[in-house]
């Protein structure tokens, strides 16, 4: 398409203008124009009118029905970079907009106020437009040789790819031109550019300031492995550390910081929501993808699970939906008499009062905890029960400190934990790294927080050195005399109660307590299984997140590109030719870089993956183009 005697190129920049995202390009003027200050001519970079720009189209399909009366606002550059709003109305405002009403054939805008042009004879819908109905999976992808080497990488604001080559770290434009921006810098595990245009890199332990007019300085030291960050639009930088179970928010300029979250399941990728409301983490070898919200004061909110990827295992499409439980007809008194010991729901022995009913057990005054009175003259490893309602939980006496018990409860090196299987199961189950790489601190600490019905370490070193019992719900007895596909109560603690149906377990992949066949009750909670990490040994290592608010995470290993819909819904997106994709960016639109195109860096191949997912990144902040560079 031609523009002013030129042939139509993607160049510009992409920014956020009173909350709508905006492609601009440098003006053209061919006499008329006057740059914003009135109507008439035809200066595509600052049209006189909406008219002019249509009458310039030679492809008017791509324009919808627009009413004029409805409103704008139209976006255009004024030809000398800076953003203005030229509002369309009836009537002529004299101040760059006329009185014009443009109409065809298309489609009428669901919400033409927020509608955009973006320079090319394109309309952009504001976000959400078309969110509705995505093109299914799997995506098309091409190959874009000559690239690689590098565990991150991120496009600058002239349409560059900065990255790591050889140690250094270099700016690589399409066509092949380079420069070296840092030299011998070693490897990085993350590349951000700001919206200043600076780049911060993750090098061991700290973060790296990179000017964009050269040079460079320390940011940040004493990190936990930062691998993975995002950029805010107000310069700064959100980074994971995998080894602390860190994000931290970071000052671009100053180094300062706080700490957004804690906690982590070996976090690594990061990616904002558009708006940039919300920040997602996802986890190498948890399979997690955690969110966390913006509080209206501005801070951040506690980190919750918003999907659960396992690989091949992964139940793909919308989460289950929980099931009510069916009543209990719990009866701790039935055919005994009054003053009779019995066992209240929560497991706490009393004495009857009452000949009938859930509550005819008045717990003792001063009742010992179930788990100890359990193992009363009992030994270490000795086979114990807690009942909760009326349903025998079946397990081992342990003694926190004494035998192989408490050796799940810190770090050690090598993998899984052979002191206690039951503890490993239970970690390895939520965290495949704890069995697949180290047995590490954070795995210690699912062991103690997560896992204390299968590792009774709740100090981490040791505790009463009274034996208490380690005992895991049946799913099989909680369907005895029961059909197959019946409804049945899962009765995980005195507290939690969940629904569930009975199933065959055979070739269900579920984690410990249940079993690998059998009839038993599965709550469809646990249809999504807590292991995995990635379904064959992956983790999830790049995160970025689309217009529309999908988030996209490759997978270590399996090759995955997994897309998840903000409403979690988990999507087969592509499975690449490559193991080892580490990290996820959609072009800018500039330098040849398609917006449209999400890019995935390919390590086995010194390559880059450009994959046609339908939608553009979330939106960015940059300033306009030429301000530097060439």
């Amino acid at each position: 398409m031609d523009r002013c005697g030129k042939t139509r190129q993607k160049t510009g920049w992409w920014s956020v203008v009173g909350g709508l995202v905006v492609l601009g390009v440098a003006g053209c003027d061919s006499g008329g124009g006057s740059d914003g200050a009135g109507a008439g001519g035809t200066d595509i970079g600052n049209p006189g009118s909406l008219a002019d720009v249509v009458s310039s189209v030679s492809d008017s399909s791509v324009w919808p029905a627009y009413d004029a009366g409805s409103g704008g606002p139209w976006v255009f550059p004024d030809g000398g970079g800076e953003p203005i709003v030229d509002v369309v109305t009836n009537s002529d405002s004299g101040g760059g907009a006329e009185d014009v009403s443009v109409t065809d054939s298309g489609p009428e805008p669901t919400d033409s106020g927020n509608w955009t042009w973006d320079g090319f004879g394109d309309i952009i819908p504001p976000v959400g437009t078309g969110c509705d109905d995505p093109p299914d999976p799997p995506f098309p992808f091409t190959e874009v040789p000559g690239f690689g080497g590098s565990e991150d990488f991120a496009f600058d604001h002239d349409g560059g790819i900065v990255y790591t080559n050889n140690g250094n770290l270099i700016r690589k434009t399409l066509d092949g031109q380079i420069d070296i921006l840092v030299p011998n810098i070693g490897g990085t595990a993350g590349t951000s550019v700001l919206p200043n245009g600076n780049i911060v890199v993750a090098k061991g332990n700290e973060l790296i300031l990179v000017y964009k007019e050269g040079g460079s300085k320390p940011l940040l030291s004493g990190l936990s492995y930062p691998n993975g960050m995002d950029v805010d639009q107000d310069n700064y930088v959100y980074v994971a550390e995998q080894s602390g179970g860190r994000l931290r928010k970071v000052n671009g300029e100053t180094g300062e910081y706080e700490i957004i979250a804690e906690n982590l399941t070996n976090p690594n990728g990061v990616g904002f929501a558009p708006g940039y409301g919300r920040v997602y983490v996802g986890s190498f070898g948890g399979g997690k993808v955690v969110a966390i919200d913006r509080n209206s004061d501005g801070t951040w909110g506690e980190p919750w699970l918003f999907a659960q990827i396992n690989g091949d295992a992964t139940v793909v499409g919308p989460p289950p939906e929980p099931i009510d439980p069916p009543p209990i007809n719990f009866q701790p008194c039935e055919g005994k008499t009054i003053g009779s010991v019995c066992v209240a729901s929560d497991g706490i022995k009393g004495k009857c009062i009452a000949a009938s009913g859930p509550d005819a057990c008045e717990k003792d005054a001063e009742p010992g905890l179930p788990k100890y009175v359990a193992c009363e003259g009992l030994a270490n490893g000795d086979t114990c029960k807690i009942t909760y309602w009326g349903y025998d939980h079946i397990g081992k006496c342990k003694t926190p400190g004494g035998g192989n018990f408490d050796g799940c409860c810190i770090a050690a090196a090598g993998t899984g934990c052979a002191a206690d299987k039951a503890c490993e199961e239970c970690v390895c189950g939520m965290d495949a790294y704890c069995c697949q790489n180290n047995w590490d601190g954070i795995c210690a600490g699912e062991a103690i927080e997560q896992c204390a019905a299968s590792c009774d370490c709740s100090s981490g070193t040791g505790g009463t050195g009274i034996p208490s019992c380690s005992a895991a719900p049946d799913p099989l007895a909680f369907c005895f005399g029961l059909n197959e596909g019946d409804l049945c109560a899962y009765v995980e603690n005195p507290e939690k109660i969940l629904g569930g149906r009975c199933r065959n377990v055979s070739g269900l992949n579920l984690s410990a307590p249940f079993p690998k066949s059998g009839v038993a009750c599965v709550p469809p909670e646990y249809l999504k299984p807590p292991g995995g990490g990635g379904g064959g040994g992956g983790g999830l290592d790049g995160l970025n997140v689309d217009e529309c608010g999908n988030v996209y995470v490759t997978e270590y290993v399996l090759g995955y590109i997994w897309r998840i819909s903000p409403d979690g819904v988990i999507y087969k997106g592509v499975k690449l030719p490559s193991s080892w994709i580490p990290n996820i960016e959609f072009g800018h639109g500039v330098g040849g870089w398609d917006i449209y195109t999400m890019y995935v860096m390919n390590l086995n191949g010194n390559s880059i993956f450009a994959i046609q997912t339908g939608f553009r990144g979330k939106e960015i902040a940059m300033p306009p183009a030429g301000t530097f560079g060439d």
